[in-house]
């Protein structure tokens, strides 16, 4: 009997499968050294959230992407909090997350599947909130993941002031947390 295939190779990225085992997934990292973790199919979040926790204990700068339901927007955000950089649906085929993975490392953008855009209903457009270049910036650092040390050191302010931009933002958006500003923002195209 063949052994199932360990890896693809797909327009230049190679995804490696592995057991849905903490210990195997951390033997495993430690021998190929990959900048992502993709959490796929069949596995419920409780064993997701582990899987992740323990490749991060290996590689803490490791990325995570997750395919998921595409109507599960609470997943999304759950995944968000939890610093998942890439959420596309489990029907997402290898081409698809090949160039996801592809271009989120390459150009650093932000990629959100066409499942968590609700499409506008008739009566349901509104202007984007008006924010700040500034504001902007700090935002698009928090879509990357910052924290309010990093985002401040990056952008040569203080924290207080980040966190200044962060409330204004929030109010702005009509949200309380990073991952809703991140959602809103992109969902009304401000970002």
């Amino acid at each position: 009997m063949a052994e199932p295939q360990a890896a693809l190779l797909i327009g230049g990225v190679c995804i490696e499968r592995c057991a849905a085992d903490a210990a195997a997934l951390q033997r495993r990292l430690r021998a190929v050294g990959a900048t992502w973790l993709l959490l796929g199919r069949g596995l419920d979040d409780a064993t997701a959230a582990t899987l992740a926790r323990c490749a991060r204990a290996v590689q803490p700068d490791l990325h995570v992407c997750l395919l998921g339901a595409p109507d599960d927007v609470n997943c999304y955000h759950r995944w968000a909090r939890r610093g998942c950089s890439l959420y596309l649906v489990d029907s997402a085929g290898p081409d698809c997350v090949a160039f996801a993975l592809t271009a989120i490392t390459n150009h650093e953008i932000v990629i959100i599947d066409r499942a968590f855009r609700p499409q506008p209903t008739e009566g349901s457009l509104q202007d984007p909130p008006r924010i700040t270049t500034r504001e902007r910036d700090v935002l698009q650092l928090v879509v990357h993941g910052l924290r309010t040390k990093e985002i401040a050191s990056r952008l040569h302010v203080s924290e207080n002031t980040i966190e200044s931009h962060l409330r204004s933002l929030f109010a702005k958006l009509q949200v309380s947390t990073r991952a809703e500003a991140v959602h809103k923002a992109i969902r009304s195209g401000t970002i």
